[in-house]
């Protein structure tokens, strides 16, 4: 996981979720009646480096599965290597749907568009992404193989303006609206989306960390 560099809070969210989960797991009795150790490397978003993690971890460490790394190209660098000697490596927010294309040990959680319908109890959701990063557009990818989409709306990186799209969004007369962006871009399209009339639910991915910070009630549900 990259827990130093410029995307060194993604790394240590997921490094801190996974040592919840071991300590609630160990709790319980461990996993398979063994209690479970977690043993981080940090690859600073480089796919050299992640090679070089992966290879001590799995080699020298023994490790049963890999979690990371964070990003797309730290993580595409291993999952060939992870495939030929069948160890499980879990990406939490590599989401590019061709991180799993290396083969059946590699996984990705499907769980907005699921979230969306079984929890928020959604049928009609509007896309709103950036059209020009590997980041967007792999999420707004995936997400109508699962829900039904009733307006997909895309915008070029660097946009401030996007009145346009939410107005068509708002015709669509979505019950949800994905915009899978990082937080700066959905700051500005919360506001412009609640100025229009809309106030259904958002959801988004990762890149909302820190959305709170730098956004008011219109990132609220009510």
């Amino acid at each position: 996981m990259q827990v130093s560099g410029t995307v060194a809070f993604y790394g240590n969210e997921s490094r801190d979720g996974v040592l919840l989960a071991i300590d609630e797991i160990n709790a319980a009795g461990g996993l398979l009646g063994k209690q479970l150790t977690l043993i981080d490397e940090d690859d600073e978003d480089n796919a050299e480096k992640s090679v070089n993690a992966f290879t001590k971890l799995t080699s020298r460490d023994g490790v049963s599965f890999v979690i990371g790394s964070s990003t797309l190209g730290a993580t595409q660098a291993m999952t060939a290597l992870a495939q030929q000697n069948r160890v499980i490596l879990i990406s939490p927010s590599a989401t590019n749907a061709a991180v799993t294309q290396a083969g059946d040990y590699i996984f990705q959680g499907v769980v907005g568009a699921d979230f969306a319908y079984d929890t928020l109890g959604s049928r009609r959701a509007a896309i709103l992404y950036d059209a020009g990063t590997d980041y967007n557009s792999g999420l707004a990818d995936v997400f109508p193989q699962q829900f039904k989409v009733v307006a997909d709306e895309a915008y070029q990186s660097g946009d401030v303006d996007f009145n346009a799209q939410v107005t068509r969004i708002r015709a669509g007369n979505p019950d949800v609206v994905y915009p899978p962006s990082y937080y700066n871009d959905v700051a500005l399209q919360a506001k412009q989306l609640r100025a229009q009339g809309i106030t259904c639910a958002l959801l988004g991915g990762d890149g909302w960390d820190r959305l709170i910070d730098n956004a008011g009630d219109e990132v609220l549900w009510f």
